[in-house]
């Protein structure tokens, strides 16, 4: 019996470091996240939005992502899309312009992207990290319309 308890001991305290561990590395992957999402070096048609501050979107950034689907597929999922927004606790409206587009990357793997994946797929010569940029300012747009208390 003393045997057991010991052998238990041990266990709980791998768990528990395994514990530790795992928040470890989910703090590094949202440091790594927020450090790629805030780079300058996206590259973007320029046409698509108005880089006024903040960013907007242009007639042609609307046409953008309509070509895409993107409204539709933000509408029937807007849920899913503000979950993971809201996950990362934004305060101001640069953190929710930063996570609408960790988002858009996040959401990729849903297979209410397909569509937009298999576009990509067949024009290769397109950047999809175009698509994640304007269709973050089009989600940061309407995450804020549904959060006024975010105002800074």
């Amino acid at each position: 019996m003393v045997a057991l308890i010991f052998r238990f001991g041990g266990f709980y305290a791998d768990i528990r470091r395994a514990i530790a561990d795992i928040r470890i590395l989910k703090n590094n992957v949202r440091a790594i996240a927020n450090s790629l999402a805030k780079s300058p070096n996206i590259e973007f048609d320029h046409s698509l939005l108005k880089e006024y501050s903040p960013l907007q979107l242009t007639e042609k950034g609307e046409e953008f992502l309509e070509a895409k689907a993107f409204d539709h597929i933000f509408r029937d999922n807007k849920d899913v899309f503000f979950a993971s927004i809201s996950a990362d606790k934004p305060s101001s409206k640069y953190d929710v312009e930063t996570s609408a587009y960790k988002t858009i990357f996040a959401l990729l793997e849903q297979p209410f992207f397909n569509p937009v994946k298999k576009f990509y797929y067949e024009h290769p010569n397109e950047s999809i990290q175009s698509f994640a940029k304007v269709g973050s300012i089009f989600l940061r747009d309407r995450y804020l319309e549904s959060h006024p208390e975010i105002t800074e």
